[in-house]
């Protein structure tokens, strides 16, 4: 829906998902990107501070699994698990 109405591009990652459509490689995903949306807690997430650094133009945050730590350098929102409210 974004991606059909709206000037956004919308890109999704995920190294678990094999579809066309769906960026495997995290640095490619968030290249010259300003916001990042988690919704899984995949491993490889819990180290991903550095790749967004190098990689993000305006590093935003949404953490919604409480995965991602020591990434103080960049807006960061944390809603702790959300599909525990």
């Amino acid at each position: 829906m974004l991606k059909a109405n709206t000037d956004f591009e919308v890109i999704a990652q995920d190294s678990h998902v094999k579809q066309d459509w769906i960026i495997n490689d995290i640095a490619t995903a968030v290249k010259g990107t300003d916001l990042v949306l988690i919704l899984t807690d995949h491993e490889e997430y819990k180290m991903i501070g550095n790749i967004l650094k190098e990689n993000m133009t305006n590093p935003v945050v949404l953490d919604t699994k409480d995965i991602i730590s020591n990434v103080s350098w960049l807006n960061y929102y944390n809603f702790n698990n959300i599909s525990e409210i």
